[in-house]
C-alpha cells in the first residue's frame, strides 16, 4: 500500500512530530494514486502489474492490445478474451459471420455476397425466422458493423419467415415447386 511505504519514507522522528493526523493525511492525499501505483508495483516475475495477465486487473492491459475492455465479464472471462485476441480477426469474413451468428438461433443461415456490385459492397442475406429471441433487424446490423471492413459498404436482405402453409400458398404441391424451382434450396428463395 502506497500510504504505508510514504509514512514510512518520512521517518519515525517526523511521524512522531506530526502527530496523529498525518497518516489520515497521507493516506488522503495517496488515495487518488493508490490505483496507478498497484498498476505500475512489480510482479515476481519483474514486471509492471499493468502488463501480467495474470494480475488483478488484465481489463487495463486489454487496451494495450487493441480490445474494449467489459467491466461485466469475469476477471477471468477479461484474460481469456486478451488470450484470443478477437480484434485480430476483425474485418474478415469469418469474424463477419460468427458475429451475426450470435443473433440467431436454429439454422442459423448467413450468406455475405462479396463484391457484388463491387469491389467495397458486400449485400448480407438473413432468414428471420433464425433470429434469437429479441433480436432485430437493427441487432443484425450493429453485429455486422462490428467486423465491416474499413471502406466496405453492406446492404442487407432479411427474408421474412416463412412456414408450409405459405409454400403451399405460393407454390401448391410438391411437385408443382419442384417443377418450378428445381431445388429445396432455390424453393426456400
Amino acid at each position: 500500500m502506497i500510504a504505508t511505504r510514504v509514512l514510512a519514507g518520512l521517518g519515525a522522528s517526523f511521524r512522531r512530530h506530526a502527530g496523529e493526523h498525518l497518516s489520515p493525511l497521507v493516506e488522503s492525499l495517496t488515495g487518488a494514486v493508490a490505483e496507478t501505483d498497484e498498476l505500475v508495483s512489480l510482479t515476481p516475475d519483474g514486471w509492471a502489474a499493468a502488463f501480467d495477465i495474470d494480475g488483478p486487473r488484465p481489463g487495463w492491459l486489454a487496451q494495450l492490445v487493441g480490445i474494449v475492455s467489459d467491466p461485466t465479464l469475469t476477471t477471468e472471462q477479461q484474460r481469456e478474451i486478451i488470450r484470443t485476441r478477437p480484434s485480430w480477426s476483425r474485418g474478415t469474413y469469418k469474424a463477419l459471420v460468427a458475429s451475426i451468428k450470435t443473433g440467431l438461433i436454429n439454422l442459423r443461415r448467413v450468406v455475405v455476397d462479396e463484391r457484388d456490385t463491387g469491389a467495397w459492397h458486400a449485400t448480407i442475406s438473413i432468414y428471420e425466422s433464425d433470429f434469437a429471441s429479441g433480436t432485430t433487424q437493427a441487432t443484425i446490423i450493429a453485429l455486422a458493423e462490428r467486423h465491416r471492413p474499413a471502406g466496405v459498404t453492406f446492404d442487407f436482405v432479411f427474408y421474412p419467415p416463412h412456414s408450409y402453409g405459405d409454400a403451399e400458398n405460393t407454390a401448391g404441391t410438391y411437385d408443382t415447386a419442384e417443377a418450378t424451382a428445381g431445388t429445396y434450396d432455390t424453393a426456400e428463395e
